[in-house]
């Protein structure tokens, strides 16, 4: 049965405005704290210690719940006071009550209709909405007489006490009936496997598995065990011996005969040291009694059969070059120098040139366990095995050469791979010392600024640094405005340029922008051109500020629009009324043609 309880506290009305605030950002809610008993069986317990009798599941969410105390209802049944000394809460984390932490003990038992309490600890329930677990035990007195009974019949809110105030939606349900039996001695039917190794679990059924203490093989005990029921445990095996397994209860011991050790196997030789795919090989050791696995390399055997304790002979699968492997659940054994005979080959790829990047399909046979693609010696970006005659790869840095494969049996090339090494710059101007256009830029290169009908042109150029012919594919504009007026139709060789001019389209007025991208055989170049065509006789703009300093900012006089007036002349005074710069056809663009900050006539003056 579940149950909810929540915990709100009073916040005064002038904090109404942080709190809206403050819950906009982390969501702030209610903490809920949400519990369920963990069963109501009529269950038997016995004269021992820690006999649990019911068990309680609970979360939080909203804030951690801190329980301080615990009582429960007046408890029911037969027992008296002499049957049992106390009762213990225990916690866990984990729904596991054998692991279960010590927390708080109950005083004195006084017999059935008595209230259990618990004071005196304090259990955080974090409030991550994930159950934690109590569990109330009875210290059940060895004299207790057998048939008397307990039970608890519920809880409810006044049962527990938290760290804030909470209320609760339903109560907990019963515990159940708990009757006191006497312990008799345990029993083993039976145990599951009959021979394990060091490491490994086995299964042991019987009767009273109550208050187990030990577990052993072949008179060695046992790693670690775990009682899951009074009629099942599962132990782990330690460096047993084989003979009998025995099992020591409250009750007594039981024992069961015919448990067999198993001793990891050993590998001594291999017979032959290569083989191939069908190959029968025989491997000769000790200790293959309960072999599971023979693997080559790390392929499993196609089939293998043993022989006797030491001998095994085994049929090799699409194995691989390594070691030879045997396994057992005692534990395994390799041996080294194990090849693989069937070595690849390439038949043929396609295409035979490609640059970085590049996807090409090998053809040839036995790629199998595949562990390297080269081109021209140098390792592939990436491949895929599509098959044992196919590989897809990617080339790396590359070089042109051989394309090669390697598997466990060996390598396989096939010369007259051409390797494409496009690495295209683009440069502003007519040569290659001008400034280099950057690949994806976003800053967009200026074309300048023109007049009505009067159509602006820009050199740029293509150089190919690479080591391979560079070839175009194509070249596009997003904007109509700005055209390609060249575009380059022969390979370019590499450390060779071509020219390229882009024109901007004067019909209309205005700023004008296109993104232009350049599609070469295993590349792409991309970048942003503007520039503006101006209206019928624009204003000029004055800025009135130099500063050549060289820092892109202010670094020349500026007249906005002086290129709609090709035709003029400009003169620049001092403070003192003395001209200390002219010069004809003024222009923004051109250094010789633009004041920087340098007297050009007259006496310069600061």
């Amino acid at each position: 049965m579940k149950l909810n309880y929540s915990s709100l506290t009073r916040i005064p009305s002038i904090c109404v405005f942080i709190l809206i605030l403050i819950s906009s950002f982390y969501n702030v809610q209610a903490q809920t704290v949400s519990a369920f008993d963990l069963g109501s069986a009529n269950e038997p317990i016995f004269p021992l210690s820690k006999q649990k009798v019911y068990g309680i599941a609970m979360s939080s969410i909203g804030g951690d719940a801190t329980l301080t105390d615990l009582t429960t209802q007046a408890t029911s049944g037969t027992y008296a006071g002499s049957d049992i000394s106390n009762f213990s809460l225990y916690y866990n984390d984990i729904n596991d009550f054998a692991s279960a932490t010590l927390i708080s003990t109950s005083g004195s038992s006084s017999g059935a209709g008595e209230i259990i309490s618990f004071s005196g600890f304090s259990q955080t329930i974090v409030g991550d909405g994930v159950d934690r677990y109590f569990y109330i035990a009875a210290n059940v007195n060895a004299g207790a007489t057998v048939g008397n009974t307990f039970s608890i019949s519920f809880f409810a809110l006044s049962n527990f006490s938290f760290s804030t105030s909470v209320s609760f939606s339903s109560s907990l349900g019963p515990s159940g009936t708990k009757t006191i039996q006497a312990i008799a001695a345990p029993t083993i039917s039976s145990f599951s496997p009959g021979s394990a190794g060091s490491g490994n679990t086995v299964t042991i059924t019987g009767t009273g598995f109550i208050g187990v203490t030990a577990v052993s093989f072949g008179g060695t005990a046992a790693t670690s065990f775990n009682v899951v029921s009074s009629t099942t445990i599962t132990a782990i095996v330690s460096t047993g011996t084989s003979g009998s397994i025995s099992v020591t209860a409250a009750g007594g011991t039981a024992t069961s005969a015919g448990f067999t050790f198993l001793l990891p196997p050993t590998i001594s030789s291999i017979n032959p040291t290569a083989a191939g795919t069908g190959a029968t090989v025989t491997i000769t050791g000790t200790n293959f009694s309960g072999i599971t696995d023979v693997l080559f390399g790390a392929t499993a055997a196609a089939s293998f059969n043993i022989v006797s304790s030491t001998s095994i002979t085994a049929v090799v699968a699409n194995g691989s070059t390594g070691a030879i492997t045997v396994k057992s659940p005692a534990g395994g054994a390799s041996f080294a120098g194990f090849t693989f005979l069937l070595p690849p080959t390439v038949v043929v790829f396609n295409p035979t040139s490609a640059a970085e990047g590049g996807s090409v399909t090998i053809d040839g046979t036995n790629f199998i366990n595949v562990t390297g693609v080269s081109f021209g010696g140098v390792p592939a970006e990436s491949f895929v095995v599509v098959s044992t005659k196919t590989i897809t790869a990617k080339v790396g840095k590359g070089a042109s050469g051989s394309v090669s494969v390697t598997t466990g049996g060996g390598t396989a090339s096939q010369p007259n791979f051409t390797f494409l090494d496009p690495k295209p710059l683009v440069k502003i101007g007519n040569n290659t010392s001008g400034v280099l256009v950057a690949n994806n830029s976003t800053t967009a290169i200026d074309l300048g600024k023109t007049t009505l009908t009067k159509d602006l042109t820009k050199e740029f150029i293509i150089e190919n640094s690479g080591s391979s012919d560079l070839t175009v594919l194509n070249v596009t504009s997003s904007n109509p405005k700005i055209t390609l007026v060249t575009l380059p139709t022969a390979p370019i060789l590499p450390d060779e340029v071509a020219p390229l001019i882009f024109k901007l389209d004067a019909k209309d007025a205005g700023t004008f922008s296109s993104t232009i991208l350049i599609s070469f055989v295993g590349a792409n170049y991309q970048f942003e051109l503007k520039g503006e065509v101006l209206g019928e006789n624009p204003e000029l703009e004055i800025f009135n500020i130099v500063t050549p300093n060289g820092d892109g900012a202010h670094d020349f006089f500026k007249l906005a629009n002086i290129e709609a007036y090709p035709i003029n002349s400009v003169s620049i005074f001092n403070r003192w009324g003395d001209r200390v710069y002219n010069i004809s056809q003024y222009n923004n663009s051109e250094s010789a043609k633009r004041f920087e900050g340098v007297a050009n006539e007259g006496e310069q003056r600061a």
